[in-house]
């Protein structure tokens, strides 16, 4: 194969309930004009030999075999270094794509030529049984974007371009790196993160939309991202999990920021995020297993007032007319924090039976 339109970048590791299908839906799509790479990441499970039954003799599939465990981020890196696209992708091994998924990205790529191409994605919430409990589609609303190219195909770019970062927000979509095609030549030497354990995603994507010219966004959902409660488990009781989502929403500001667009609306939009992100880690902090002492959780609370972004974001701002982030406002700048504590304790308990519960009271 000389220079297929799509690299797919698929990284593996503890995996092996989920990669068969995970493969087995990349081959099957109604697009063939790509490479599949698969990078093994010295998993000690059987996700591999899964992997490789999957692809059996299918010459798209590529193999690389991480020497030692180097993590998500340090393998899609090297991923990036074999491509031979013209655009790269990250789908994920625990996840599933329709078949549309692929065609509907050519199309838009065919008709554009856009450094990048987004689409929309389909969460599946699984409970302790291993069923579908719940299902949320994130797709952009074609009746929002600035420029249309059809009816289900947005253009950002010039005076727009900077827009698509807030747009996509909306939708929960920015933090999803699966459904996107990023044209290798934007890419360049830019790799993903490989120090932080969680929102690499986040920063590669929003360096790659701050340096491309034209974005794509398509108003469909080809892609099934699925939630189990290993996965969900994990990202709750991750020790550092509100650090890193507070340097994102610090990111986003300052894209706002640079880039004119700033306003009280945009400001109102970030602070309804970050105050989800806090009250997820007093949730945190609640769970036993995060091994938190009252004095601990005190000082992270006194902590978070003397915070500007805090100042910025949510004391100077009011909630939209939404239920839950009026009540995160009411108790997070009233100072209150046994009534904060005591709603946090009410989250991790509806994530207790699983995260579909919680997403639907986010409706």
């Amino acid at each position: 194969m000389s220079e297929p339109l799509f690299s797919l970048v698929m990284c593996i590791h503890g995996v092996e309930d989920y990669v068969y299908a995970a493969v087995t839906s990349l081959l099957e799509q109604d697009f063939k004009d790509f490479e599949l790479i698969l990078i093994d990441d010295k998993t000690a499970d059987r996700s591999m030999l899964r992997a490789l039954r999957a692809a059996g003799s299918d010459e798209r599939v590529r193999i690389i075999h991480n020497k030692e465990n180097l993590g998500l981020p340090a393998s899609r890196n090297r991923g990036i270094d074999a491509a031979r696209g013209r655009y790269i992708a990250f789908p994920d091994a625990e996840d599933t794509a329709l078949p549309g998924y692929l065609s509907a990205a050519a199309n838009a790529i065919k008709t554009t030529n856009s450094d990048i191409v987004v689409e929309g994605v389909t969460e599946d919430f699984f409970n302790r049984r291993g069923d579908i409990s719940y299902s949320k589609r994130h797709v952009p609303e074609s009746a929002r974007f600035p420029s249309k190219q059809t009816d289900g195909m947005g253009i950002f770019k010039d005076d727009n371009r900077a827009h698509v970062v807030q747009f996509l927000e909306t939708y929960d979509l920015m933090h999803h790196v699966y459904t996107k095609f990023f044209k290798s030549e934007l890419i360049g030497e830019t790799r993903f993160e490989t120090k932080q354990h969680y929102s690499e995603d986040f920063f590669f994507t929003l360096e790659m939309f701050e340096r491309a010219q034209s974005i794509c966004v398509l108003a469909n959902t080809f892609y099934v991202y699925k939630r189990h409660l290993r996965r969900q488990k994990q990202l709750s009781l991750t020790k550092g999990t509100f650090i890193e989502r507070h340097r994102r929403i610090a990111a986003s500001q300052l894209h706002q920021e640079e880039n004119n667009i700033d306003t009280l609306a945009s400001r109102q939009f970030l602070g309804a995020l970050y105050m989800r992100y806090i009250m997820a880690e007093l949730a945190r902090m609640q769970d036993p297993a995060a091994h938190k002492t009252k004095e601990e959780r005190q000082k992270w609370f006194a902590f978070l007032h003397e915070d500007p972004l805090f100042d910025l974001l949510v004391t100077q701002t009011s909630p939209d007319k939404h239920v839950t982030p009026r009540l995160y406002h009411a108790l997070l700048t009233s100072g209150w924090k046994a009534g904060a504590f005591w709603v946090a304790r009410a989250v991790a308990f509806l994530k207790s039976f699983g995260p579909g519960n919680y997403a639907r009271t986010q409706e």
